[in-house]
């Protein structure tokens, strides 16, 4: 019953984006019992240092974000197989993204083989050999879609297994305030999305390699019995390396960015920095396109916003817990996953229907409130939006509560109707985007509490 359903809701995704968008699919394995709580941390990493940033850019652009976010119990080769298959692509101006966390592995071949195949197959968080997929085919279907870009990356192992321009130093200081991007690197993420139509795909390890962790707090050395129990303290090179990159080099970068450039550092910086025990590949298949120019933007309709509420309901409360890790100082700071029997309680979703239901409704209201933020749109349609969006999705007395760009703390709250005030009126489009993370809903299936982060103009 569990794949039936996950089946049904993955074609209802993808009947529901039609307008000009970015489409995410990550397959993030949280369960493994010796890297799942690292790659926990990963996932958080790569959305708000690069998925984050990415939609704010292109919001600028008239792109609307389809997110697809699989991790826990919902990765595996059905779900991934189905994922990839069934997304539709509406509009040829629109871009693909997958990306993988996880293990991987090749088979022993010969060298011409492995030249002309160097990328792995993923596991998909399960052993069984025959399940596993060729990341080349991943590549190969999401290139045929017929959008306008696509990417594939996987984060994983490329060894044999016989059954089958960056920083000088590895720096990633956490931001426990909010998001802010320059212009500069609005910019180059615009440059490297839009001026190129093709496909591209990545993975963090040559044919033969593994893929490893650089360790960016506590102890060093940090035997292993202490990394096991910390193993917040740890993030997977690749993933590391690509958030670090728009971290700290894209509000000064000076050159043209390409795919090209961009994965060359990624990959320059992995090898040196893990004593090129790991060198990450890519192959890029683009053409130089014109810029995607700026659609008129358009406001939902009240009925889109209707069937929005018929989403909102009672069991969507209270299905995205958090549990409290401990830190070194004996404080304590929220995050989803410190142990798998814990991640079993706090992040269990009974049906996989109801974690699409979830997945549908904040990319949904993400739009809408990109919508209401979008300076281009006139005024009175702006504070009609936000009319509706008041008195059709949240209950009297609503709270919105802003969390950093690395926190799940709440470092500022205000009252909803001031809030979309603000949103709707954005002096100098100040504010590029706001990521809707989780909801509480009162008994008339309206939002009662709003947790967002935002992302500002540097």
């Amino acid at each position: 019953m569990k794949k039936i359903l996950v089946v049904i809701c993955i074609s209802l995704c993808t009947l529901a984006v039609e307008a000009q968008t970015i489409h995410w699919m990550t397959f993030i394995d949280t369960t493994d019992p010796n890297v799942g709580a690292i790659d926990v941390c990963g996932r958080q990493m790569l959305y708000r240092y690069f998925i984050d940033e990415v939609n704010a850019a292109l919001a600028q652009k008239g792109y609307k974000s389809h997110i697809q976010d699989f991790y826990g119990e919902d990765v595996s080769p059905e779900y991934c197989k189905k994922a990839v298959e069934s997304l539709e692509i509406y509009n040829s101006d629109d871009i693909i993204v997958f990306y993988y966390i996880g293990h991987g592995a090749r088979p022993a071949t010969d060298i011409d083989y492995m030249d002309s195949h160097p990328f792995p197959q993923i596991c998909l968080a399960q052993h069984e050999e025959r399940e596993f997929i060729p990341l080349e085919w991943i590549d190969e279907q999401l290139s045929s879609k017929g959008a306008r870009l696509s990417v594939t990356i996987g984060m994983c192992c490329n060894n044999i297994v016989s059954n089958v321009c960056v920083k000088e130093e590895p720096i990633f200081a956490p931001n426990y305030g909010m998001t802010y991007m320059s212009d500069n690197k609005t910019e180059k993420i615009q440059e490297l999305f839009l001026d190129t139509k093709g496909h591209i795909i990545a993975t963090s390890a040559s044919p033969s390699q593994t893929s490893g962790c650089f360790q960016i707090d506590g102890m060093i050395p940090c035997p292993d019995f202490i990394a096991r129990m910390n193993p917040w303290w740890f993030r997977d090179r690749y993933s590391f390396a690509i958030c670090s990159f728009f971290q700290t080099q894209l509000d000064e970068y000076r050159g043209k960015l390409t795919w090209d450039s961009f994965l060359s550092n990624i990959s320059w910086f992995v090898d040196k920095y893990s004593n090129h025990e790991q060198t990450p590949i890519h192959k890029i298949y683009v053409a130089k396109a014109p810029r995607i120019k700026v659609k008129e933007p358009q406001a939902p309709s009240i009925i889109d916003i209707q069937e929005t509420l018929q989403k909102q309901k009672e069991n969507l409360n209270n299905k995205q817990q958090t549990v409290e890790i401990p830190k070194n100082q004996g404080e304590t700071q929220q995050a989803p996953l410190p142990t798998i029997s814990e991640t079993e309680i706090a992040k269990k979703v009974t049906t996989i229907e109801e974690k699409k239901e979830i997945d549908m409704w904040k990319n949904e209201l993400t739009n809408y409130l990109t919508t209401l933020i979008n300076v281009q749109l006139p005024d009175t349609e702006r504070f009609e939006l936000e009319r509706r969006l008041s008195k059709e999705l949240f209950a009297n007395g609503a709270q919105v509560k802003f969390l950093g760009q690395d926190s799940d703390d709440v470092i500022d709250r205000a009252d909803v109707s001031d809030w979309l005030g603000i949103l709707a009126t954005n002096p100098n489009g100040r504010i590029l985007m706001v990521n809707v993370v989780e909801g509480s809903f009162d008994s008339n299936n309206r939002i009662k509490s709003l947790k967002v982060r935002e992302v500002y103009k540097k």
